[in-house]
């Protein structure tokens, strides 16, 4: 089954997909001391330039964004949102302290939030240095919020799902899927929260997804005869787990036996001109569990050549000391391009114009199939191909988000 990927592969010219200069320097990194000192340091410097940068060539737009954002961040609070207008001039050091202050309190009053509980935990982890713990936190905040803003403007739509789908939720990505034709796991059933619209028998392991849940949170892996034996028996977690929450029931898809459980996260951005570029492509592998959020490691693609080519070490303190088995051995990974030819023509056919940057989640199945799970808005994976070296800031600002429309010097030459 995988080697009729390989051959179909063979017939794709993906490289006009493919972003450019950003592209490169996301798939070839060099070395460096990640997550030391230095490396968090160096990260949140980029960070605060990049704010600077936003305050100085778009200030009324800007502000516009700190207070949308910060409001809806923080609880809906028109005060918080108004606060960080006031604190404009200073913002990342009052990020910096309150990060400060929450590693404090953590310290003291241990309590769960999005970052160090759930299923998609992993990737926000702290170094084990205080310092570089301090400025990786503060980095995570200030780079996520400057992502959306330097990607997507101002706009309400981009705000409100760096924060909550409304829009782009799991019903919407099936939708976009089934219209361009991308394969994807059957819907077997449907929880409105109250009560369970079913179109197929529940007698397989299956998947519960929330309707507007994020990384991986409240996501539910079933094996048929060990997690559950009877349709009453869903209903009774849904009852108990899912009251007022609505969720899709999925069929249980089985990944490649030599992979194992894995996923394929592949990032596409609408450049200056609208056009659709795949701009990274990474596998989440190595998994201990049922699902990829379980990965001890994965590995940065060579899109052209479908060959593993770096490890993700870069990506979270969780990784820094991740198997490289893949690298090693150079192992291609099937089907590759076709799934990047499917994302970038699903992004394509997106109805809004805010959501620039996707993040897509697929797998190689045990029937050679190359199935796609969801689309995410980007806001909490760009960041990592902005501010990860001051070429890549620089390669993304003056290519992908000069704010100046068509009067770019950049362009020019």
């Amino acid at each position: 089954m995988s080697q009729d990927l390989f051959e179909l592969s063979k017939d794709i010219d993906i490289s006009s997909g493919l972003g450019g200069r950003w592209y490169d320097l996301n798939t070839h990194l060099p070395n460096r001391a990640w997550f030391s000192l230095f490396d968090c340091s160096y990260r949140l410097f980029l960070a605060v330039l990049g704010y600077y940068w936003s305050l100085c060539t778009s200030p009324f737009s800007f502000l516009l964004f700190l207070y949308r954002y910060n409001k809806i961040w923080n609880k809906d609070s028109v005060l918080m949102g108004l606060l960080c207008v006031v604190l404009v001039l200073c913002l990342p050091f009052f990020f910096l302290l309150r990060c400060l202050y929450r590693s404090v309190k953590e310290a003291i009053f241990p309590e769960k939030n999005w970052k160090n509980s759930g299923a998609g935990s992993i990737f926000f982890i702290r170094p084990d240095n205080p310092l570089a713990g301090l400025f990786w936190d503060t980095y995570v905040d200030l780079s996520m919020m400057l992502a959306v803003f330097m990607a997507c403007g101002s706009a309400q739509g981009a705000v409100q799902t760096s924060w909550v789908d409304t829009d782009t939720t799991k019903n919407f990505w099936r939708k976009l899927f089934e219209d361009n034709q991308v394969r994807c796991p059957r819907q077997l059933a449907y929880w409105d929260g109250k009560s369970l619209d079913k179109r197929y028998d529940l007698d397989c392991s299956l998947v519960i997804k929330i309707e507007n849940s994020y990384l991986g949170i409240g996501d539910a892996f079933l094996m048929y005869g060990k997690d559950f034996n009877s349709e009453e028996d869903i209903l009774e977690l849904l009852e108990s787990k899912y009251q007022g929450s609505e969720a899709l029931l999925l069929e249980f898809v089985v990944s490649d036996p030599e992979i194992g459980v894995h996923s394929m996260d592949i990032l596409t951005m609408k450049d200056d001109q609208g056009e659709v570029k795949c701009i990274h492509c990474l596998i989440w592998c190595h998994c201990t569990g049922s699902s990829s959020h379980s990965t001890t490691g994965g590995y940065i693609i060579d899109i052209e050549t479908e060959t593993c080519v770096g490890t993700l070490n870069w990506y979270s303190p969780a990784f820094t000391k991740a198997p490289t088995d893949y690298l090693d051995n150079r192992r291609k990974i099937p089907g590759v391009k076709l799934a990047v030819q499917q994302a970038i023509r699903a992004h394509a056919d997106m109805p809004f114009d805010w959501c620039r940057m996707v993040g897509w989640d697929c797998m190689l199945t045990d029937k050679g199939e190359m199935m796609f799970f969801e689309g995410n808005f980007a806001g909490a994976r760009l960041p990592r191909r902005i501010f990860l070296s001051f070429s890549h800031l620089f390669e993304s600002v003056t290519q992908w988000m000069w704010p100046f429309g068509r009067l770019n010097p950049f362009k020019m030459f």
